[in-house]
């Protein structure tokens, strides 16, 4: 197979990117220009371009740093770009979709094939988190950015203890938090401990309820949460390496960026409730028949009344 997409081939583009945001080159075959061009743009991206007589095919979806898109630049296009840290990925795959293009066989489905294989491998690289497992840690993730950070800072890190398998997903002195996530679209969530919403002596007891909606175009992946959570506890190293141990005990490794398993997610609601009066949980003294030994419910708080955030935050500031 022709050898076309090569580092000097980049570095040529991007030696003529001073003055355009971006930068194209047609790829030629026997001296022949073919229907595909390499192009670089100003945020580093490495594109491959392949002119396509309409969009009436659907696009393969993306993996977590490689998009593909329809663009209508001079003309009508199959755009795949890729973040430059995978130029040594990227070339082959590149160079099997230009030779399958040449051939005559229909772009679309060349780049669909390809990046299904590069899919399957980037995720044969790292084992999975589940879907599941996803729901629930975007959801706590989400209410430690939001809510627990901005409430007592870096000591967020130190309170998260739903990797700890804890009864609660965070603990403080004062105050505990139950974080429930779901994307169904509505306000319902299963409990999975007999004593998880049992208030603890001394302490108040708040439960978090997130909605999320899976999308390919989603706001939140696990590792955008990830990165933004270190960010924002960047002035204490320890609480870093406090988070980053407890993201590693639920899975986390950086293979998953590449691996396509990355589920991505938007916010539909946040809303917190305090766990106390007519809140719908089981009785502190209920106690299963004999026997049983898990018990597993549903509960559903749209009658509940929603916390005020400014109360919330005063709750949480006690932690």
């Amino acid at each position: 197979m022709a050898e076309w997409v090569t580092a000097d081939a980049w570095a040529n583009l991007r030696e003529g990117l001073s003055s355009n945001q971006i930068i194209r080159e047609y790829i030629t075959n026997n001296g022949q220009q073919t229907s595909c061009a390499l192009a670089v743009d100003d945020n580093a991206k490495l594109h491959l371009m392949i002119h396509v007589p309409d969009e009436s095919i659907p696009l393969p979806p993306d993996l977590n740093n490689i998009t593909i898109r329809y663009v209508d630049i001079d003309c009508l296009v199959v755009d795949v770009a890729a973040d430059a840290s995978l130029e040594a990925v990227i070339n082959p795959v590149f160079d099997a979709i230009i030779s399958g293009c040449v051939d005559g066989r229909h772009p679309v489905q060349v780049v669909a094939d390809h990046l299904e294989r590069i899919r399957k491998a980037f995720a044969r690289a790292g084992s999975a988190i589940s879907e599941n497992k996803q729901i629930g840690l975007v959801g706590e993730l989400i209410v430690m950015h939001r809510i627990i950070i901005p409430g007592i800072g870096y000591k967020a890190a130190f309170q998260w203890s739903g990797p700890l398998a804890e009864r609660h997903d965070f603990v403080g002195e004062q105050l505990h938090l139950e974080v429930k996530s779901t994307t169904r679209s509505m306000d319902q969530h299963e409990i999975s401990r007999l004593d998880q919403l049992r208030v603890p002596d001394g302490k108040r007891l708040l439960l978090a309820s997130i909605q999320l909606e899976r999308s390919v175009a989603g706001e939140f992946t696990i590792a955008t949460l990830r990165e933004d959570i270190i960010a924002a506890l960047a002035e204490s190293l320890s609480a870093v390496d406090d988070f980053e141990r407890k993201m590693v005990d639920l899975g986390w490794h950086d293979g998953l960026v590449q691996s396509g398993t990355l589920l991505k997610f938007n916010l539909r609601a946040l809303n917190v409730f305090a766990v106390e009066g007519q809140f719908p949980r089981l009785p502190d003294d209920y106690t299963p028949p004999r026997g049983v030994v898990a018990v597993n419910y549903t509960i559903n708080v749209a009658a509940c009344p929603i916390m005020e955030p400014d109360a919330v935050m005063t709750l949480v500031a006690t932690m």
